[in-house]
């Protein structure tokens, strides 16, 4: 009747974002003590692992966004313009990229007519991705890169 796939992919997201890295650190530092290659202190043995997730993610964006302008000048073009938001990672604009359903789960028709009108009623451009022309039109593009949480999230404009 339920569809639970949703957490087999939450736990695989999880895994490659946070277990993998650290895994990876500890795996390298219990085989460097096992044969004897350096000793380091508890407090180091500790902070490695928590440091390598986001020592991780932040080499891993540098070396996608430096693959991608090598890219595009071996092409001889231009990438795509960056949104650059108030807050890192551009997360000043997820309320907005997640819109109004990011609510409690809906469980009558009743709600769901209530939930709909309000959602209707709040469109001032009559449809949910109205705020995306907003930035394009501020940027003065028609294509642009948000760049949610330091990933690509390449919109454009409807014409």
């Amino acid at each position: 009747m339920f569809d639970y796939g949703y957490r087999l992919s939450l736990i695989k997201l999880l895994i490659r974002v946070l277990v993998a890295p650290s895994a990876g650190s500890t795996f390298l530092l219990g085989a460097g003590s096992t044969l004897q290659l350096f000793n380091l202190p508890t407090w180091a043995k500790i902070a490695i692992p928590i440091l390598s997730v986001p020592t991780y993610w932040i080499s891993r964006n540098w070396l996608d966004n430096h693959r991608a302008k090598g890219q595009a000048k071996r092409f001889d073009a231009s990438l795509v313009p960056v949104y650059r938001g108030k807050l890192p990672g551009n997360v000043d604009l997820i309320p907005r990229y997640v819109g109004l359903w990011n609510r409690p789960m809906i469980t009558s028709l009743k709600q769901w007519t209530i939930r709909t009108l309000r959602l209707a009623a709040g469109f001032h451009g009559g449809y949910p991705t109205a705020w995306i022309d907003e930035l394009l039109d501020e940027a003065g593009c028609d294509t642009l890169n948000l760049r949610l949480l330091w990933q690509d999230k390449v919109r454009g404009a409807v014409h």
